[in-house]
């Protein structure tokens, strides 16, 4: 008698199908408070050659449970398609949507990106100790790799902080 109500013929009630692996992560919340851009670094992130990947540039702010951090990236003066991602200590993520509706297009940019926008948004930190923040571009096609210049401003809990620099041009891990 398999009593339980997935469509497989195992005795687990796992109607996802993943048969295990990693799940997924937590996706942080959203909170409303912003910074107001005072501590904003400016930087290149490059690019993958292949434009298989990603490269990002990797930042490290430290942060406690429940604090609001605040994220806005802006594009250089080349108007590139900059993407965003936070990543807390316990790996609860923001950002890398699979519909890019996380840290990706929230708001126009300084330099309009064609179609796309510039990140911004602000997270509840799940875990205490030092949050990731990410910043890359989706490379512009056709063999045209070249680097994106960006202008990234933090806050936490509404107070401009510079977020530490850990990693350029990297693949996220």
């Amino acid at each position: 008698d398999d009593d339980d109500d997935d469509d497989d013929d195992d005795d687990d009630d796992d109607d996802d199908g993943g048969g295990g692996g990693d799940p997924a992560p937590t996706i942080l919340s959203t909170c409303n408070e912003t910074g107001a851009g005072a501590e904003a670094l400016t930087n290149n992130v490059g690019c993958d050659p292949n434009e298989e990947m990603l490269v990002w540039d990797i930042y490290s702010v430290p942060v406690n449970a429940g604090d609001c951090l605040w994220v806005k990236g802006d594009n250089g003066v080349a108007g590139e398609d900059i993407v965003a991602v936070v990543i807390d200590a316990g790996g609860a993520i923001y950002g890398l949507a699979q519909d890019y509706s996380q840290l990706d297009d929230e708001w126009a940019c300084t330099n309009p990106a064609g179609d796309f926008g510039c990140p911004e948004a602000s997270v509840v930190i799940a875990n205490a100790g030092d949050a990731t923040i990410g910043i890359s571009h989706f490379p512009p096609g056709e063999g045209a790799c070249v680097g994106a210049d960006y202008t990234l401003s933090v806050a936490v809990n509404g107070v401009d902080t510079a977020p530490t620099l850990v990693g350029e041009d990297q693949m996220l891990q």
